[in-house]
């Protein structure tokens, strides 16, 4: 939400890249963030943001990559070079939100 409308990017400057599928996030089912709804493998549009697993979106980038709910106890985020590809995705802004 801050980065859209206090920042100035658009929805489609912005990804939310994770481990699991969305459900499974601490987003959970029908999330919401601010004005925006949080949608799995769907190309960002008016007041939504796109949320992938960073295996989908290996090979892609953004100018905008929030990492959610990185953990280093989850074995999807253990795998050799998992934590770097999806820090790499991000063109100029990145934002870990690591798990307790």
């Amino acid at each position: 939400h801050k980065y859209i409308v206090t920042e100035g990017l658009s929805e489609d400057d912005v990804v939310i890249v994770g481990g699991h599928s969305l459900p499974k996030t601490c987003l959970g089912s029908n999330p919401n963030i601010g004005n925006f709804a949080i949608q799995q493998n769907v190309k960002a549009s008016k007041g939504h943001i796109s949320y992938y697993t960073y295996m989908k979106f290996k090979g892609l980038e953004a100018p905008a990559v929030i990492l959610l709910d990185v953990d280093p106890r989850d074995e999807r985020w253990k795998r050799p070079g998992a934590l770097l590809t999806a820090m790499s995705r991000a063109k100029s802004l990145l934002t870990v939100i690591r798990m307790a």
